[in-house]
């Protein structure tokens, strides 16, 4: 018999999740051990037995680097964000330029320097 359960877990600064659906574990992916409050590296070749919850470093902008800004969820990704640089964090909003955002995402190689 299969059965969905719900686990909640409190992740460690700087993770996210990979997917939401608990898995076995691949060669070098990160995973969160509940039980120790920490995140590890799988350094095993093959995979995990059990499934665990695989995390990854969440995205940081760089610092005083040009990237697109937003309050609207709805243009993340596009081109229509406002261009500014990175001038840090204010829990977890993003300051652009004297501005603080809700979305930061990098702009295209392709696209800096119009």
């Amino acid at each position: 018999m299969k059965v969905t359960v719900k686990l909640e877990v409190g992740l460690p600064d700087g993770y996210e999740l990979v997917d939401v659906v608990m898995r076995p574990v691949r060669l070098n992916e990160l995973f969160y051990r509940p039980s120790g409050g920490y995140v590890d590296q799988w350094i095993d070749t093959k995979e995990s037995d059990a499934p665990h919850v695989i995390v990854r470093r969440r995205w940081e902008p760089e610092h005083d680097k040009l990237y697109f800004f937003a309050d609207n969820k709805d243009v993340v990704g596009t081109d229509q964000g406002a261009a500014m640089p990175f001038k840090g964090r204010d829990g977890d909003k993003y300051k652009g330029g004297v501005c603080t955002w809700n979305y930061c995402w990098p702009i295209p190689a392709d696209r800096v320097g119009e």
